[in-house]
């Protein structure tokens, strides 16, 4: 008799440990749906972005001189009798004013920005008299002042004062940038000067081709990102109305292919909190567990697998609800609705199949514990593997301290009396 309860015992612990892998899969499950949630997100905010121009990138303005030879000359990396040289800037100046604004997709959203970029830059302009190669003769009168912007990424056509004359541009569309055509004859300076005002998303991004570069921004974005470009800005300042920053480059005209700028990153990674989250979620399965199978040995009562399937049930749909909810809601609010929602739950079912008060009001205060170390561990994402193996540690010790009088061997006489 006492074999067949023992065998008995023993069936009912393996079913539990069936359902302890059955609602770690169902885990799993959510996890992938917030990969899910995390792509429409990504896609949603593709199009907001996409539709208002993409990120803005600007790389300053030259000037085209044509050229021709009655010989074979060698010229960008070829032979030939025509071409074009460009002359850069000596230096050039931006100063951006920008303003930014969610713009919405269904539940998603993505910041996108407007302003006006004032450009001033100095060209100064070789004796086309003396050149390197007295074949070529360049032909003054029809040089071309370019500025290469995004056609997307502008709200009104820009135009240039140029030694004090206005020139409206007109978009060449194989060359992909502003152009407008100037007489040089008798220039040595070109003094070049322009108002563009803009629109764009994601990212504020300027290409360095000139001597000395300067960049001037001052937005109402309070979280920029400066990683990711060649410098850092000289000097900077952030707050909740937005922030400043300068770059000053000189001496770095290179290849063009060096940036500065800066990308406009949301602070709140809602997916990123949820993926952390669910990776915590098999101490939501097995905590409770535990404590149940504490409550059968010290309280004397006897729970049917089926209890231990639908607490854990609930545990794990709390991280279903922390999804669901945080689209809608502050991501505090929402952990704060489903821990609540959760563990009062299964607080009352304990109540209800074991009829007593105490052994719910334990297992409230352990989800307590569990919510507060969860959300802890969000907000410290650089400690969350240091408080995860305290954690841990203390769980194992907690655990070995009131079990530490059980016989294991044999349950039922380890003790007499209800203890809980």
């Amino acid at each position: 008799m006492e074999n067949k309860s023992s065998n008995k015992g023993f069936l009912k612990y393996l079913f539990v440990g069936i359902i302890i892998l059955i609602l770690i899969i169902l885990s799993l499950c959510i996890k992938s749906k917030i990969y899910d949630r995390e792509c429409i997100s990504e896609d949603a905010k593709y199009s907001i972005v996409s539709s208002a121009g993409n990120r803005l990138c600007i790389s300053g303005v030259w000037i085209q001189v044509p050229w021709t030879s009655s010989k074979s000359v060698w010229s960008n990396d070829r032979f030939s009798t025509e071409g074009n040289k460009d002359f850069f800037a000596s230096k050039i100046t931006y100063d951006a004013q920008l303003k930014s604004e969610n713009r919405y997709l269904g539940i998603y959203s993505a910041p996108i920005f407007t302003g006006s970029v004032n450009l001033k830059s100095v060209i100064k302009l070789p004796d086309f008299n003396v050149t390197e190669n007295p074949e070529m003769k360049f032909d003054l009168k029809k040089a071309v002042v370019c500025l290469n912007i995004k056609d997307i990424s502008l709200a009104e056509r820009p135009v240039l004062i140029i030694n004090g004359k206005s020139y409206e541009v007109s978009y060449n569309a194989n060359a992909k940038y502003f152009c407008c055509e100037i007489d040089i004859t008798d220039q040595s300076t070109l003094e070049i000067n322009g108002e563009l005002k803009v629109r764009g998303a994601d990212e504020f991004r300027v290409y360095l081709n000139s001597e000395d570069t300067e960049l001037n921004i001052n937005a109402d974005w309070k979280s920029p990102g400066f990683s990711g470009y060649d410098y850092l800005p000289s000097e900077r300042n952030i707050s909740e109305n937005g922030f400043t920053a300068t770059w000053k480059v000189p001496f770095d005209r290179g290849d063009g292919s060096h940036t500065i700028g800066f990308a406009y990153i949301q602070p709140v990674d809602l997916y990123s909190k949820l993926l952390r989250s669910v990776s915590y979620g098999f101490l939501f399965i097995i905590v409770p567990f535990i404590v149940l199978f504490l409550f059968e040995v010290f309280a004397k009562i006897n729970l049917h697998p089926m209890n231990y399937l639908l607490c854990g049930a609930a545990s794990v749909i709390f991280f279903l609800l922390l999804l669901s909810i945080s689209e809608h809601l502050s991501f505090g609010l929402s952990y704060l609705i489903g821990a609540f929602a959760a563990g009062l739950l299964v607080s009352l079912y304990v109540c209800w199949i074991t009829g007593k008060l105490k052994l719910g009001v334990i297992m409230s205060f352990v989800f307590v514990l569990l919510y507060t170390y969860l959300y802890v561990c969000l907000l410290s994402e650089d400690y969350a593997l240091l408080m995860g193996s305290i954690f841990a540690f203390i769980l194992l010790a907690v655990i070995m301290f009131i079990t530490r009088k059980i016989d294991w061997t044999n349950l039922k006489k380890s003790n007499d009396t209800d203890l809980i």
